[in-house]
């Protein structure tokens, strides 16, 4: 018994040796093999392997960017009732895209799979809020002002 646990430590030792180093560090450092920081695996984790609500992703993202989550969730809600995959056509045939309702029109440079997706969204919203842009979600003030 005791020659097989020297046996095991031994095959555990050699394939350590070998190259099971880069696998152990791809294991428990992911971040550090993709060249990565730890903070960007840290937030692609959180993104891929956590099933967070789009309510989780907007407070994460404005307590990040220093914007007041309340105002942020409470501006989705108001917009989109935190759909990310809601359109709205307006009058004028531009579309209202995403949980912040990104319009085609005002915002050419943002793709339909940006608008869609909660995470750039809730991005998007903070920079124009710190921008003093809250006017483009003037259309539903009367609702998250509340």
């Amino acid at each position: 018994m005791l020659n097989d646990l020297i046996m095991g430590l031994e095959t555990v030792a050699l394939t350590f040796l070998i190259g099971g180093f880069g696998a152990i560090i791809q294991k428990y450092w992911p971040h550090i093999a993709l060249g990565k920081t730890e903070k960007q695996a840290t937030d692609e984790a959180k993104a891929q392997f956590i099933d967070e609500s789009v309510e989780q992703i907007i407070v994460r993202i404005a307590k990040q960017e220093s914007v007041d989550p309340i105002l942020a969730v409470k501006v989705a809600t108001c917009e989109s009732s935190l759909n990310p995959k809601a359109i709205l056509v307006n009058t004028d045939g531009s579309r209202d895209r995403g949980i912040f309702q990104i319009n085609d029109k005002y915002h050419p440079e943002v793709t339909d799979q940006q608008a869609f997706n909660p995470e750039f969204s809730a991005k998007f919203f903070c920079e124009a809020f710190k921008g003093g842009h809250i006017s483009y979600w003037n259309a539903s003030r009367k609702c998250w002002e509340t």
